[in-house]
């Protein structure tokens, strides 16, 4: 039961009301990207999203959990949402739900946990997903969440990371004197 509530929340919080929260503050919606997909980066982000709509209907729809450790389960769940609105919040008016090399007002965050860690935001998935093992068990539907959150990481993680440098050079060579 634990699972399901936590998942449940988990999922009204983060795809629902926070990029509510942020089209009221800010005045338009966090999605940085069109339907149908443009690039290799958002087909990356909809297969995570395809993964997360599985894992959802395995969870509700499939046998009950045999939880782990609903104490370490939680405890690992709120940790990891916990460090996700915090780079949230630190992004601002910068946090993107996926990325548009066209969208010119998106700034580098360097503060909040950003210094301590490359990719908070995806390294909280992961934190999300162990948290949901411990608390749902050991199975295929863990596996498919856990897996599908380190890939998710390993690939947009380091798209992220190139398009940052592609943008940061850019900059650099924008802002270099001329010849004369």
């Amino acid at each position: 039961m634990a699972a399901h509530i936590a998942w449940g929340a988990y999922l009204i919080l983060a795809f629902l009301a926070a990029p509510a929260l942020f089209r009221l503050r800010w005045g338009r919606w966090p999605f940085a990207y069109a339907l149908p997909p443009r690039d290799a980066y958002t087909l990356v982000d909809l297969a995570f999203g395809a993964a997360l709509a599985l894992y959802t209907a395995a969870l509700y729809l499939g046998p009950a959990p045999e939880p782990v450790s609903v104490a370490w389960g939680l405890a690992i769940f709120i940790a990891g949402y916990a460090l996700q609105v915090w780079a949230i919040v630190e992004m601002g008016r910068h946090w993107r739900i996926g990325q548009d090399a066209r969208d010119e007002t998106v700034e580098y965050v360097a503060r909040g946990p950003f210094p301590l860690l490359k990719h908070p935001i995806y390294v909280s998935l992961i934190m999300i997903a162990i948290g949901q093992t411990l608390l749902a068990g050991f199975d295929g539907r863990s596996f498919l969440l856990v897996m599908a959150s380190v890939i998710y990481f390993c690939v947009q993680g380091r798209a992220e990371t190139l398009e940052w440098r592609k943008r940061s050079r850019s900059q650099s060579d924008a802002s270099a004197p001329g010849d004369g």
